[in-house]
């Protein structure tokens, strides 16, 4: 019996972060994990690109916002050891970084909190990713994190798990009120860029697994990320281009300055 698994968890539904991360090679899934990535591997061969440029990109993203000063992040379904990427670029022993994992799955948890529990810099949150009320409970990430400076947010393969426009257009737009001037957020989402037939075979793809997603092209992923603003490149920026995805980085603009009457 894997050691992650908690006494009471429901063993017979797949969980996506343990599927990507069995297809990434990982060993932190189980049976029914195995069966679901396989009949999407079998649909979709080319899903462990995505998988792959997902992390890349998330990897890419943190050192961006590293570089732009923030030093605090919330890695929302943050999933299994292999995908988690925040703590390995932002919490160094002499970083004053802080982490908040926000996760559902219980393995996910359980192995997040033998991982991080002697640091008190990073928690794990135990939070419906979509649910709006995390945003705002100041029993929540905000006992961590500091709501006055900027935070860095990273959704790496979840957002198109929400099938719903609605849901996660509050969702984003509820975190964006939240979030002090500054802050960044960056997204990796399953695309058939602007072709429909592409975006509809990775949907059915998916739902032949057993587990639906909502696939969004560049222009619908922006139009639900309002009022957050597309950041512009770095240098030697990431694409925003994924196998079968793409990634999309935003920014929370500070309100603009009123000037001094004459």
């Amino acid at each position: 019996m894997n050691r992650w698994i908690p006494a009471d968890m429901d063993l017979e539904s797949a969980c996506t972060a343990r599927i990507d991360d069995y297809v990434a090679g990982g060993t932190s899934n189980l049976a029914v994990d195995r069966a679901a990535a396989e009949r999407l591997l079998t649909a979709l061969p080319e899903y462990p690109g995505f998988v792959v440029d997902s992390r890349r990109y998330a990897l890419w993203a943190v050192d961006a916002m590293l570089s732009a000063g923030i030093d605090q992040f919330i890695d929302i379904g943050a999933g299994i050891d292999a995908v988690g990427v925040v703590d390995k670029l932002a919490s160094w022993p002499e970083s004053a970084a802080r982490i908040a994992y926000v996760e559902t799955d219980p393995m996910c948890v359980a192995q997040l909190e033998s991982r991080v529990h002697k640091d008190e810099r990073v928690a794990v949150f135990p939070i419906d990713l979509f649910a709006p009320s995390w945003v705002t409970d100041p029993e929540g990430v905000w006992r961590l994190l500091a709501a006055d400076r900027p935070v860095g947010l990273l959704m790496a393969s979840i957002a198109h798990y929400e099938l719903s426009d609605d849901v996660l257009a509050s969702a984003l737009t509820d975190i964006y009120d939240k979030v002090a001037a500054g802050s960044m957020l960056a997204i990796t989402h399953l695309s058939g860029g602007q072709d429909p037939i592409a975006a509809t075979r990775l949907e059915q793809a998916h739902t032949q697994a057993g587990f639906p997603v909502r696939a969004r092209n560049r222009k619908e992923l922006a139009a639900l990320v309002r009022p957050w603003t597309p950041a512009p490149w770095a240098p030697n920026a990431l694409p925003g281009a994924l196998r079968l995805g793409i990634g999309l980085l935003a920014r929370k603009a500070a309100p603009p300055s009123s000037s001094a009457s004459s």
